[in-house]
C-alpha cells in the first residue's frame, strides 16, 4: 500500500472514531432521557388495561406477559427481562412512601420525583454490578427491573405505562 493511501486509511479510520464518540450519547444523556420519558408517561392518559388480574387490571404491553401473580406482586416478563410490580390499594396515587423509602437509600444516580393534582410519580435510577436498577411509581405502586443502559429509555416508557393504567376492581384487597 502506498503512503497516501495508508493516509487515507488512518484519515478514514480517525474519522470513524470521531464520528461514533460523537453520535453515542453519554451516560448522562441517558439517564436524563430515561427520566424525560417517564415524566412525559407519567403526565399523559393512561392506557386503557388489557389484561384483567385477580385484584386490578392494566395495561400489559404486546411483547410483555404476566409470569405470576401473588396478593401483592405481579412478575411481568419480556423476554429475559424480568419486572418485578409492586401494589399496595390501601396507598392513595398520591402516596409518597415508596420514593421516601428510595430517598433514604441515598443510592440513586437519578431520583426524580413528579406530581399534579392527582397523583405522586418518582423514577429511581441506581447502578450496580449488573447494570442498573430502574424503578417507577405512582402512589402505592412501584415496578422494578434490572436493566442495561441501552434499554433505560425504553423501560421507563414501558413501566411506567404499565403502572398508570392500573386500574383496582371495587372491594378488591
Amino acid at each position: 500500500m502506498s503512503k497516501s493511501g495508508l493516509f487515507i486509511v488512518i484519515l478514514l479510520f480517525i474519522f470513524a472514531v470521531v464520528w461514533t464518540s460523537m453520535s453515542t450519547p453519554s451516560e448522562e444523556e441517558i439517564l436524563a432521557e430515561a427520566v424525560d420519558a417517564a415524566q412525559v408517561h407519567f403526565e399523559q392518559e393512561a392506557h386503557t388495561p388489557n389484561t384483567i388480574l385477580e385484584h386490578f387490571s392494566l395495561y400489559v404491553p404486546a411483547d410483555f406477559e404476566i409470569v405470576e401473580e401473588s396478593d401483592s406482586n405481579v412478575l411481568v416478563k419480556q423476554g429475559d427481562q424480568t419486572y418485578l410490580l409492586f401494589h399496595n390499594p390501601i396507598e392513595s396515587d398520591t402516596s409518597q412512601l415508596h420514593y421516601e423509602v428510595a430517598k433514604a437509600a441515598d443510592n440513586s444516580e437519578r431520583l426524580v420525583s413528579f406530581e399534579n393534582k392527582e397523583r405522586f410519580g418518582y423514577i429511581n435510577i441506581v447502578e450496580d454490578s449488573s447494570g442498573y436498577e430502574l424503578q417507577l411509581g405512582v402512589g402505592g405502586t412501584k415496578i422494578t427491573t434490572i436493566t442495561d443502559q441501552s434499554k433505560l429509555v425504553d423501560n421507563s416508557i414501558h413501566m411506567m405505562d404499565m403502572i398508570r393504567s392500573i386500574n383496582y376492581k371495587e372491594g378488591a384487597s
